[in-house]
């Protein structure tokens, strides 16, 4: 032992430093060589979803099974690619078999072909739908579905459909118009899986909803506004009941709401609905003589809404007068009875509030009543030759007044 130990002393020192510092280099390398897994391994590849809105992530799991079945040591190394996006970290080591990773998709419509392998075992490649690739069916509705010829907007939804039937949020949307603006042209669905813009247009415009391949469409009709025909009954009369006709044209739509102002500050009144062609009729009365704008505000089935205006002149009613005296033939002379006869031709417009007869000889007018019948007749006799004038006067509930008036000559006897 003693020679050894002076035989292991006399080797140079320089020799040995050198060899102690190459193992040093080839522990150290063994360490950085990673630990992949053995050959005839199996590798899974697992996704938690195959579709994917725009940047949107998916969980990734590989799990490495080594040739006697059992999982991989902990740390054996695993590597994820995919075709587009990114995904974090690229490469990872499993822990009880399995390797995890985080799938970026990106802000880009496509299929993300993604793949894991640890040493020459490699997994089946899985498919990710991102965007766009993930749509199956598109369909577009415009709400409402008509503008008014005039202009005006609507509200443009497409609904984007993944291969599962369920709406797919995340997925760009292209919308074009033949007629009209659009106030974005490109949208990405919502969580719902709906994209909206809004049509501004004049005109009947084809509005285009394109996903990926998919497309849909949805017409905008450009309408006239609703409107319909005033009618009144003939000359009114102020306290008559106006009746009001209101009829809509056959070409209409459906009038869903329509309210009649009648000019007066009373307040509008609801006639619901008018079908293409129909009418509807109210009675209003008028408290004083004017001339009255009444409006008529409609609302049709699609939502335009619409005006029609008239004006109705509202008279103050009163009763007219004529008069008739006889006998004439032969002449009346001093003493003879003469019967006037008063014909009243309109007391159904408004109630006769007096009625009164002056025979013009000095005696005082004779009052009549307020007869509401067509006519009334009172008898006068004169004591003196002359030329009388005999007056009929009709005051009205209104106040108004209207008179008639004979002459009559009266011979000596």
């Amino acid at each position: 032992m003693q020679i050894l130990y002076l035989r292991l002393q006399s080797v140079s020192r320089a020799s040995a430093i050198a060899a102690l510092g190459a193992a040093f280099v080839l522990a150290a390398a063994c360490d950085k060589v990673p630990l992949l897994a053995p050959n005839e391994s199996t590798v899974t590849l697992t996704v938690n979803t195959t579709t994917l809105p725009l940047n949107g992530t998916a969980e990734l799991t590989a799990s490495v099974i080594e040739p006697a079945g059992t999982p991989a040591h902990n740390g054996t190394l695993v590597t994820f690619t995919s075709s587009v996006g990114v995904i974090e970290p690229r490469d990872a080591r499993t822990e009880g078999g399995i390797a995890r990773a985080i799938f970026h998709a990106g802000g880009q419509s496509a299929t993300a072909v993604i793949n894991a392998f640890s040493g020459a075992a490699r997994a089946e490649p899985v498919e990710v739908l991102v965007g766009g690739a993930a749509a199956t069916a598109v369909s577009v509705r415009a709400q409402p579905s008509t503008v008014p010829a005039t202009g005006g907007s609507v509200q443009i939804i497409a609904l984007v459909i993944d291969v599962s039937g369920n709406p797919l949020p995340g997925a760009p949307v292209v919308f074009s118009a033949d007629n009209g603006s659009l106030a974005n042209s490109s949208v990405a669905t919502d969580a719902t899986g709906e994209a909206r813009t809004t049509l501004t247009t004049s005109r009947e415009t084809v509005v285009t909803a394109r996903v990926a391949a998919n497309t849909a469409q949805v017409t905008v009709r450009a309408i006239n506004p609703p409107t319909v025909t005033i009618t009144t009954s003939a000359n009114p009369t102020v306290g008559a009941p106006v009746t009001f006709t209101i009829t809509a044209a056959a070409t209409s739509n459906v009038i869903t709401q329509a309210t009649i102002d009648f000019g007066d500050g009373s307040p509008p009144e609801a006639l619901g609905t008018i079908a293409p062609g129909g009418s509807a009729a109210t009675v209003h009365r008028y408290q004083r003589a004017d001339a009255y704008v009444v409006r008529v505000s409609l609302v049709d089935s699609a939502g335009i809404p619409g005006t029609s205006t008239t004006v109705v002149n509202v008279t103050r009613a009163s009763v007219s007068l004529t008069m008739t005296v006889s006998p004439t033939i032969p002449a009346p002379v001093v003493g003879t009875v003469l019967t006037v006869t008063i014909t009243i031709s309109n007391p159904q417009a408004v109630r006769v509030q007096s009625l009164t007869v002056s025979f013009g000889d000095g005696t005082a007018p004779r009052s009549l009543g307020s007869p509401q019948s067509g006519f009334v007749s009172t008898q006068k006799s004169y004591t003196a030759a002359g030329i009388y004038q005999i007056r009929a006067e009709v005051i009205d509930a209104n106040g108004g007044s209207s008179t008639a008036e004979q002459s009559v000559t009266i011979g000596s006897s």
